[in-house]
């Protein structure tokens, strides 16, 4: 995704976050925007403690409960998805208009990878519900990375291929 994409969402996620705001009667703060930056400029998938961690340790004074209470705000305007992988532990990620993928998790190391794939698209896509319009989805699939399988030695048996 070029750069000039990439501020064009955050420019949509602020935006977004400001009209909700608006429309709950809430506080507009300069933390909830650096939150939101933060995971616009940081991809990946971070539990809140970790999230705090990162903004601390690039020099933030954001305080750790502003951290929780901006990630369910942001989940609750769309602008963030709550994950919980097999750990259980919940797991934040950016959510925009062009997030169209699925995670791998390696029930082993707990490492989480993106795929795409244009025919699982396409079948969600013809799914129709009765009284449902879907806004997003997920799907998940656990098994074990390459990485696990050659600690298990578990490279050679055909059913792992």
């Amino acid at each position: 995704m070029s750069g000039l994409q990439k501020d064009i969402e955050l420019h949509q996620a602020l935006q977004t976050l400001s009209e909700y705001i608006v429309a709950n009667k809430l506080r507009k703060t300069k933390e909830r925007e650096d939150i939101l930056t933060f995971i616009h400029t940081h991809p990946g998938h971070w539990e809140a403690d970790e999230l705090y961690s990162m903004m601390q340790d690039e020099g933030s004074a954001i305080s750790r409960m502003s951290v929780f209470n901006t990630l369910e705000l942001l989940v609750k305007c769309q602008l963030v998805i709550c994950h919980h992988f097999d750990n259980g532990a919940a797991k934040y990620e950016k959510l925009t208009p062009n997030t169209r993928h699925f995670h791998r998790i390696c029930t082993q190391c707990g490492n989480i990878k993106e795929f795409t794939d244009k025919k699982l698209h396409r079948i969600l896509a013809k799914k129709g519900f009765a009284a449902f319009s879907p806004t997003y989805y997920n799907f998940y699939i656990y098994g074990l990375c390459k990485k696990c399988q050659t600690t298990n030695n578990l490279t050679t048996n055909p059913q792992n291929k």
